[in-house]
Protein backbone atom coordinates (compact mmCIF):
# COMPACT_ATOMS: atom_id res chain seq x y z
CA UNK A 1 0.00 0.00 0.00
CA UNK A 2 2.87 2.33 0.86
CA UNK A 3 3.07 5.21 3.25
CA UNK A 4 0.54 8.12 3.22
CA UNK A 5 3.25 10.35 1.70
CA UNK A 6 3.83 7.88 -1.12
CA UNK A 7 0.10 7.56 -1.79
CA UNK A 8 -0.23 11.40 -1.87
CA UNK A 9 2.60 11.64 -4.38
CA UNK A 10 1.05 9.00 -6.62
CA UNK A 11 -2.24 10.98 -6.59
CA UNK A 12 -0.86 14.46 -7.00
CA UNK A 13 2.49 13.88 -8.65
CA UNK A 14 1.20 13.92 -12.26
CA UNK A 15 -0.76 17.10 -11.64
CA UNK A 16 2.22 18.80 -10.04
CA UNK A 17 4.43 17.66 -12.90
CA UNK A 18 1.99 19.06 -15.47
CA UNK A 19 1.80 22.35 -13.58
CA UNK A 20 5.58 22.53 -13.48
CA UNK A 21 5.82 21.88 -17.23
CA UNK A 22 3.26 24.63 -17.98
CA UNK A 23 5.13 27.05 -15.74
CA UNK A 24 8.41 26.29 -17.49
CA UNK A 25 6.78 26.75 -20.94
CA UNK A 26 5.21 30.05 -19.89
CA UNK A 27 8.54 31.25 -18.60
CA UNK A 28 10.28 30.24 -21.81
CA UNK A 29 7.62 32.04 -23.89
CA UNK A 30 8.00 35.21 -21.84
CA UNK A 31 11.77 34.98 -22.05
CA UNK A 32 11.52 34.47 -25.81
CA UNK A 33 9.26 37.53 -26.21
CA UNK A 34 11.60 39.66 -24.15
CA UNK A 35 14.56 38.34 -26.11
CA UNK A 36 12.90 39.23 -29.44
CA UNK A 37 12.08 42.71 -28.13
CA UNK A 38 15.69 43.11 -27.08
CA UNK A 39 16.84 41.99 -30.53
CA UNK A 40 14.57 44.57 -32.17
CA UNK A 41 15.84 47.24 -29.80
CA UNK A 42 19.44 46.31 -30.54
CA UNK A 43 18.84 46.43 -34.29
CA UNK A 44 16.67 49.54 -34.50
CA UNK A 45 17.01 51.38 -31.21
CA UNK A 46 14.10 52.15 -28.90
CA UNK A 47 10.77 50.48 -29.62
CA UNK A 48 7.16 51.53 -29.08
CA UNK A 49 4.12 49.31 -28.80
CA UNK A 50 1.61 50.21 -31.52
CA UNK A 51 -1.75 48.93 -32.79
CA UNK A 52 -1.46 46.85 -35.98
CA UNK A 53 -4.32 45.57 -38.14
CA UNK A 54 -4.69 41.78 -37.87
CA UNK A 55 -6.33 41.55 -41.31
CA UNK A 56 -7.74 43.78 -44.04
CA UNK A 57 -10.49 46.00 -42.64
CA UNK A 58 -13.07 47.78 -44.79
CA UNK A 59 -14.46 51.27 -44.06
CA UNK A 60 -17.48 51.41 -41.79
CA UNK A 61 -16.32 48.68 -39.39
CA UNK A 62 -15.95 49.49 -35.72
CA UNK A 63 -12.57 48.15 -34.57
CA UNK A 64 -12.61 45.52 -31.85
CA UNK A 65 -10.01 43.31 -30.14
CA UNK A 66 -10.17 40.82 -33.02
CA UNK A 67 -9.22 43.51 -35.54
CA UNK A 68 -6.00 44.83 -33.98
CA UNK A 69 -2.98 43.48 -32.14
CA UNK A 70 -0.28 45.33 -30.22
CA UNK A 71 3.30 44.90 -31.40
CA UNK A 72 6.71 46.49 -30.70
CA UNK A 73 7.88 48.75 -33.52
CA UNK A 74 11.10 50.74 -33.79
CA UNK A 75 10.34 54.31 -32.77
CA UNK A 76 12.06 55.58 -35.92
CA UNK A 77 9.53 53.66 -38.06
CA UNK A 78 6.35 54.52 -36.14
CA UNK A 79 4.21 57.09 -38.06
CA UNK A 80 3.58 60.34 -36.23
CA UNK A 81 -0.20 59.81 -36.24
CA UNK A 82 -0.25 56.19 -35.03
CA UNK A 83 -3.54 55.68 -33.17
CA UNK A 84 -3.04 55.24 -29.44
CA UNK A 85 -6.52 53.85 -28.68
CA UNK A 86 -8.21 52.61 -31.87
CA UNK A 87 -10.62 50.06 -30.39
CA UNK A 88 -14.22 51.22 -30.61
CA UNK A 89 -13.40 53.65 -33.45
CA UNK A 90 -14.95 53.37 -36.90
CA UNK A 91 -12.68 52.79 -39.91
CA UNK A 92 -12.87 55.66 -42.40
CA UNK A 93 -10.27 54.38 -44.90
CA UNK A 94 -9.29 50.78 -45.70
CA UNK A 95 -6.70 49.14 -43.42
CA UNK A 96 -4.32 46.49 -44.72
CA UNK A 97 -3.21 43.49 -42.69
CA UNK A 98 0.01 44.27 -40.80
CA UNK A 99 -0.42 48.04 -41.16
CA UNK A 100 -0.01 50.36 -38.19
CA UNK A 101 -3.44 51.84 -37.45
CA UNK A 102 -3.32 55.57 -38.15
CA UNK A 103 -5.54 58.33 -36.81
CA UNK A 104 -6.20 59.62 -40.31
CA UNK A 105 -7.76 56.27 -41.28
CA UNK A 106 -10.26 56.42 -38.42
CA UNK A 107 -13.44 58.42 -38.04
CA UNK A 108 -14.13 60.87 -35.27
CA UNK A 109 -17.11 58.97 -33.86
CA UNK A 110 -19.10 55.75 -34.01
CA UNK A 111 -21.29 54.50 -36.87
CA UNK A 112 -21.81 56.43 -40.12
CA UNK A 113 -21.20 59.78 -38.42
CA UNK A 114 -17.67 58.63 -37.68
CA UNK A 115 -16.94 58.74 -41.42
CA UNK A 116 -18.16 62.31 -41.88
CA UNK A 117 -15.52 64.95 -42.39
CA UNK A 118 -16.13 68.39 -40.90
CA UNK A 119 -18.78 70.27 -42.87
CA UNK A 120 -20.17 67.14 -44.57
CA UNK A 121 -23.79 65.94 -44.37
CA UNK A 122 -25.14 62.37 -44.35
CA UNK A 123 -28.00 61.84 -46.82
CA UNK A 124 -29.82 58.55 -47.46
CA UNK A 125 -30.47 57.67 -51.11
CA UNK A 126 -32.70 54.71 -52.16
CA UNK A 127 -30.94 51.82 -53.86
CA UNK A 128 -33.48 51.63 -56.71
CA UNK A 129 -30.90 52.91 -59.20
CA UNK A 130 -27.55 52.04 -57.62
CA UNK A 131 -24.88 49.60 -58.83
CA UNK A 132 -25.06 46.09 -57.42
CA UNK A 133 -22.59 45.41 -54.62
CA UNK A 134 -22.36 49.02 -53.48
CA UNK A 135 -20.58 49.09 -50.11
CA UNK A 136 -19.40 51.48 -47.43
CA UNK A 137 -16.17 53.11 -48.51
CA UNK A 138 -17.11 53.39 -52.19
CA UNK A 139 -17.15 56.78 -53.88
CA UNK A 140 -20.13 57.71 -56.04
CA UNK A 141 -21.51 60.50 -58.19
CA UNK A 142 -25.23 61.19 -57.79
CA UNK A 143 -27.30 62.23 -60.81
CA UNK A 144 -30.79 63.72 -61.01
CA UNK A 145 -32.92 64.62 -64.02
CA UNK A 146 -33.15 68.17 -65.25
CA UNK A 147 -36.91 67.56 -65.20
CA UNK A 148 -39.01 65.17 -63.14
CA UNK A 149 -38.52 61.56 -64.28
CA UNK A 150 -38.79 58.04 -62.95
CA UNK A 151 -35.65 56.21 -61.85
CA UNK A 152 -35.87 53.96 -64.95
CA UNK A 153 -36.07 56.97 -67.25
CA UNK A 154 -33.20 58.64 -65.40
CA UNK A 155 -30.99 55.57 -65.84
CA UNK A 156 -31.52 55.85 -69.60
CA UNK A 157 -30.79 59.60 -69.48
CA UNK A 158 -27.50 59.06 -67.65
CA UNK A 159 -26.52 56.33 -70.11
CA UNK A 160 -27.19 58.69 -72.99
CA UNK A 161 -25.39 61.54 -71.15
CA UNK A 162 -28.31 63.87 -71.73
CA UNK A 163 -31.08 65.29 -69.61
CA UNK A 164 -29.34 64.67 -66.26
CA UNK A 165 -27.27 66.78 -63.91
CA UNK A 166 -24.77 65.73 -61.29
CA UNK A 167 -25.97 66.71 -57.84
CA UNK A 168 -23.09 65.17 -55.84
CA UNK A 169 -19.51 64.45 -56.85
CA UNK A 170 -17.29 61.68 -55.44
CA UNK A 171 -19.46 61.31 -52.35
CA UNK A 172 -18.28 58.76 -49.80
CA UNK A 173 -20.70 55.91 -49.07
CA UNK A 174 -20.74 55.68 -45.27
CA UNK A 175 -23.38 52.96 -44.87
CA UNK A 176 -25.52 50.61 -46.96
CA UNK A 177 -28.56 48.58 -45.93
CA UNK A 178 -31.22 46.71 -47.90
CA UNK A 179 -33.08 49.92 -48.78
CA UNK A 180 -30.68 52.84 -49.01
CA UNK A 181 -27.11 54.06 -49.22
CA UNK A 182 -26.04 56.86 -46.91
CA UNK A 183 -23.76 59.35 -48.63
CA UNK A 184 -21.45 61.95 -47.12
CA UNK A 185 -22.00 65.07 -49.22
CA UNK A 186 -21.04 68.71 -48.89
CA UNK A 187 -23.44 71.16 -47.33
CA UNK A 188 -24.00 72.64 -50.81
CA UNK A 189 -24.84 69.24 -52.33
CA UNK A 190 -27.12 68.09 -49.50
CA UNK A 191 -30.16 70.11 -50.57
CA UNK A 192 -29.90 69.05 -54.24
CA UNK A 193 -29.53 65.36 -53.32
CA UNK A 194 -32.42 65.56 -50.86
CA UNK A 195 -34.63 67.21 -53.47
CA UNK A 196 -33.75 64.50 -55.99
CA UNK A 197 -34.74 61.84 -53.47
CA UNK A 198 -38.04 63.63 -52.83
CA UNK A 199 -38.63 63.81 -56.60
CA UNK A 200 -38.17 60.04 -56.67
CA UNK A 201 -35.36 59.95 -59.22
CA UNK A 202 -31.67 59.71 -58.40
CA UNK A 203 -28.96 57.47 -59.87
CA UNK A 204 -25.66 56.57 -58.24
CA UNK A 205 -22.56 55.93 -60.33
CA UNK A 206 -19.47 54.41 -58.71
CA UNK A 207 -16.29 56.46 -59.11
CA UNK A 208 -13.11 54.49 -59.88
CA UNK A 209 -10.34 54.81 -57.27
CA UNK A 210 -7.50 57.18 -57.96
Amino acid sequence: MGSPLARAWRGRGPRWAATLVLAVCAGALTAGTVHRAEEVRAAYGEVRTVAVARSDVEPGRVLGPDDVRWAPWPVALVPADAASDPEGRVVAEPLAAGEVVLERRLGAGDGPTGLLEPGRRAVAVPLDAAPAGLAAGDRVDAYAPTVAASSTELTALVRDRAGARRVASSALVVAVDERAATLAVSSGEAAAVAQSVLDGAVVLAVVAPG
